[in-house]
């Protein structure tokens, strides 16, 4: 009877609306093991217990409770996947390999006009995808060698056989390995790269191919607007245009930011903390702003300087599970939490869908089951 009104109390209070939060504390890749035990109670893997010996206490009164017969609800399986609903409506839990968690899913914005926003799961790579409410597409980045069939699949299930503009943030791999790939099945009518050249390979084949297939191949040395619908104008932003040539090549990668009435969104590229100063001084003092971060969110993605500048409803990160860089860092974690900013990465989300109709936006995930 104890062990089961226990049970009770900690289940419910871990699904309840008003979260825990355990995780940066934890090293992301070396405590699968606890993640699973508390995987027993629909936990996300964004819990963050500020001492790390408490949370390991809990772990074992958790894993002593899974024991007892206390655990999570029966969900729906769906090969490795178990898709698991808690009581409040609007928060689905997912569980991928019984370690990867979705965090709440924000109500779906009802309206008419949208803009659609995809971050694909393209491990370390990028690669978004814009479609504007006219039907307007805006491909940021490629991802790398070998990420490129997931871009293509979804640009064919979404009927769209040739892209609009194609936009390069830098010539690094992780940015234009998948480009030829994709390119070959859908064209680009217009690709603005960054005017910055490497020697590589990958870059010499990428450069003759955007030069061989699209109608207008600009390599981008200065900042550039381009209006891609009612209300929506896309900034093309590059912070040491003209400047000298030594700096980091990430330094000097294109930053994108799109304005939609009172949203305003900021594709960060790679440009981490050494050029942020450089774009605070274009940013809009909009209701929303929603920031795609650099770097997979390692420790110099962003400062609090950046984020108190744009106030952030929500970040996104692209990064792959379990990568050697140690991203996102849990100092980045920590500032997020600490910034009460929620935030979402491919490695545990798989893609994200983001919808706006430029007052009001929703996010939902892949959930690795659609």
């Amino acid at each position: 009877m104890f062990i089961t009104v226990i049970c009770t109390v900690v289940s419910h209070s871990i699904k309840s609306p008003t979260k825990l939060y355990i995780l940066s504390i934890l090293d992301n890749s070396k405590f699968d093991l606890i993640w699973l035990v508390w995987a027993g109670f629909g936990v996300d893997r964004y819990i963050m217990v500020q001492n790390k010996q408490l949370a390991i206490l809990l772990t074992i009164i958790a894993f002593v409770l899974l024991l007892s017969g206390c655990g999570k609800p029966a969900g729906e399986e769906k090969g490795d996947l178990v898709v698991v609903q808690s009581i409040d409506a609007n928060k689905v839990a997912t569980q991928a390999n019984l370690t990867r968690f979705h965090p709440p899913l924000q109500p779906p914005v009802v309206a008419k006009d949208e803009l659609l926003v995809k971050f694909f799961n393209v491990f370390d790579a990028d690669a978004t995808l814009i479609r504007t409410p006219s039907g307007i597409t805006v491909l940021i980045d490629c991802g790398d060698t070998g990420t490129q069939d997931v871009i293509i699949s979804t640009l064919v299930k979404m009927d769209i056989q040739q892209l609009d503009y194609l936009v390069l943030s830098d010539p690094l791999l992780k940015n234009i390995g998948g480009c030829n790939a994709i390119l070959k099945q859908i064209p680009a009518i217009q690709i603005i790269a960054n005017a910055q050249e490497i020697s590589s390979k990958p870059y010499r084949i990428f450069d003759a191919k955007a030069k061989a297939s699209a109608k207008n191949y600009t390599k981008l040395k200065g900042n550039k607007d381009i209006v891609l619908d009612k209300n929506i104008v896309l900034h093309l932003r590059i912070p040491y245009t003209g400047t000298p040539e030594n700096r980091k090549l990430e330094d000097n990668s294109i930053v994108v930011q799109l304005l939609f009435n009172d949203v305003q969104l900021l594709f960060m590229g790679d440009c981490n903390k050494n050029c942020e100063p450089q774009i605070q001084k274009f940013i809009e003092r909009t209701p929303i702003a929603l920031v795609k971060l650099a770097n997979q969110g390692s420790s110099d993605g962003t400062t609090l300087d950046f984020i108190n500048a744009t106030r952030p409803k929500a970040v996104f990160i692209s990064v792959g599970a379990n990568n050697p860089y140690g991203a996102p860092s849990r100092d980045m974690l920590r500032l997020l939490y600490n910034s009460s900013i929620p935030y979402y990465r491919t490695d545990y989300h798989g893609d994200i869908l983001l919808r706006t109709d430029g007052t009001d936006f929703s996010v939902n995930t892949q959930n690795r089951y659609d």
